[in-house]
């Protein structure tokens, strides 16, 4: 289906929504101004228009889809780097707000710039002065009760191991961004700053790897599906980090950073470049951040496994040879490399090169048993987990916005659009494409995700959905623009509707989940905004 071309009566039909709610909004401004609406009114009167609007201008057939996204122009840059800087001040500018995650409390959640200071000082272990006597005589000191019997403090979220605290949180994120911050201004870096930093690369991943994708295999997508769905995926995979982006999701984010950007470069290396030293060049490019995404959070690492889906394209046809093998060797260096840096780190610390610290936690559990019982995971337990993860309802909220955290795709329910894959036509030019494997990995890896997940903690919570949500946004976009590519006319029509309108939804979801009071947010510490909010959305 080739994007529809905007003629002059569809410019006119659409005239008349565009001017009366322009008109409402100014008559409601001017209301405002003379006393008789208050600026909730007015507000809530913007809100729900631009919300109209917006799917209004992305169906099929408007203006913004009246060109292919692979069609470069200055309209195309112009409306790429407006959206792209709006997401990304939309995303991170929250991030400053809640005095719990933005560094005025003192000494809290800033584990990463203690870390960078241990490693000016040269060793790995957090140099505090504060460490309880009574600690160093427990005998079990991860179990959180026998602390709270015997009185004991701690530092919260920290790993305890031969007397000293670590970082269980990985270390990449300290190497890449807080030492050579620390190193260049002699101060440390502020922890949400990074994440702001990691954030803001990752947005900006989506938008070019949806790009490549486009370009390559989908020419003929609608620019503002591409425009939608990208910006729709920055701020699924975000919005958490915006209410929380001290420490926990400094590591989520720059894994999630890497791993979309590792994603990028394998693409380009698999489906896009021909020559063959120029695709080794991308591809240990894409293997390199693949491989400090381990350093960041493995969970969201697991999707280097796309690179086993990517491999296959690339090494059909090459026959077996000492080039051919070295090449090969070239991509996993960085694996091996990066994975030999990391086990020399865990055995620096805890004397095992495979533990990162998850089991020695000083946290609500005692993690220390789950060092055997995680590898003997029930079928059943872990069938539960993903249930949940994916279709758990969270149930509803008796306070704004009415909402609780839910499974993936009951959170967002644009993830449903994968289903288009299941369309034989679809399949049909996913296979013409050898894009099989590649998908099938995408499918499989957030099962994996969080199988691991609920392996290595005591319940799964809305943060760990960080770790599939940039998986499903892929599969997600992938699945719209072969549907739009291999359905029939009226059935891609469909397809792009409902990418319209569950595109729109999931960015008003994204502020809505943002707005759900949770782990000392902003909506937690101020229920005057959320109550704002709600006289603005609801008008009551």
């Amino acid at each position: 289906m080739r994007p529809e071309r905007v003629d002059r009566k569809t410019k006119i039909q659409r005239f008349p929504l565009f001017a009366t709610g322009s008109l409402a909004a100014i008559l409601a401004l001017f209301a405002a101004l003379t006393g008789r609406l208050d600026g909730h009114t007015v507000a809530g009167a913007c809100f729900w228009y631009a919300l109209v609007m917006a799917v209004y201008e992305f169906r099929p057939g408007s203006w913004v889809n009246s060109f292919p996204a692979s069609e470069y122009s200055s309209r195309h840059t112009c409306l790429t780097l407006a959206a792209e800087i709006l997401l990304i001040l939309a995303c991170i500018l929250p991030m400053s707000l809640s005095p719990i995650w933005n560094g005025e409390v003192p000494d809290h959640r800033n584990e990463y710039e203690v870390m960078a200071d241990s490693l000016l000082e040269g060793h790995l272990y957090l140099d505090y002065d504060d460490i309880d006597p009574k600690l160093l005589t427990m005998e079990n000191p991860y179990d959180p009760e026998a602390r709270k019997a015997a009185g004991v403090s701690v530092h919260w979220d920290h790993a305890w191991y031969n007397g000293h605290y670590y970082m269980y949180f990985g270390v990449v994120p300290a190497v890449l961004t807080f030492l050579p911050y620390r190193i260049l201004t002699g101060h440390a870096l502020t922890t949400y700053h990074a994440t702001q930093l990691y954030v803001m690369l990752m947005i900006l991943g989506f938008f070019a790897l949806f790009q490549e994708l486009a370009d390559r295999f989908y020419k003929r997508l609608p620019f503002g599906t591409y425009l939608l769905l990208s910006a729709a995926s920055g701020a699924i995979s975000s919005w958490y980090c915006a209410e929380a982006p001290a420490l926990y999701c400094t590591a989520i984010s720059a894994g999630l950073c890497l791993q979309v950007w590792s994603i990028y470069f394998f693409a380009r290396a698999a489906f896009t470049i021909k020559a063959g030293k120029k695709r080794v060049r991308w591809a240990v490019l894409g293997a390199l951040l693949g491989s400090l995404a381990f350093g960041c959070r493995p969970p969201v690492a697991l999707g280097n496994l796309l690179a086993l889906g990517m491999l296959v394209p690339c090494l059909k046809g090459h026959r077996p040879s000492a080039r051919f093998f070295k090449a090969l060797f070239t991509v996993f260096l960085p694996y091996i490399l990066v994975g030999a840096a990391l086990m020399w780190y865990n055995y620096a610390r805890f004397d095992n090169p495979f533990e990162f610290g998850q089991t020695y936690q000083m946290t609500v559990a005692d993690q220390h048993l789950y060092s055997t019982a995680s590898f003997r995971l029930a079928p059943g337990k872990a069938l539960q987990a993903i249930t949940g993860n994916f279709f758990g309802f969270g149930g509803v909220s008796d306070t704004f916005p009415y909402i609780s955290f839910s499974g993936a795709f009951l959170n967002f329910p644009v993830f449903f659009l994968v289903l288009n894959l299941l369309d034989r036509d679809v399949l049909r030019g996913v296979r013409k494409d050898g894009l099989s494997g590649t998908l099938l990995c995408l499918a499989v890896t957030p099962l994996l995700v969080t199988a691991l997940d609920a392996a290595w903690t005591p319940f799964l919570m809305e943060r760990y959905r960080l770790d599939i949500y940039y998986l499903l946004s892929i599969l997600t976009f992938t699945a719209v623009a072969a549907a739009h590519r291999d359905k029939e006319e009226r059935g891609a029509r469909r397809v792009l509707w409902a990418a319209d309108i569950l595109g729109v939804l999931a960015l008003l979801g994204s502020f809505l989940l943002f707005l759900v009071p949770n782990d000392c947010n902003i909506a937690a510490l101020y229920p005057e905004i959320s109550d704002s909010m709600r006289r603005i959305i609801l008008f009551f």
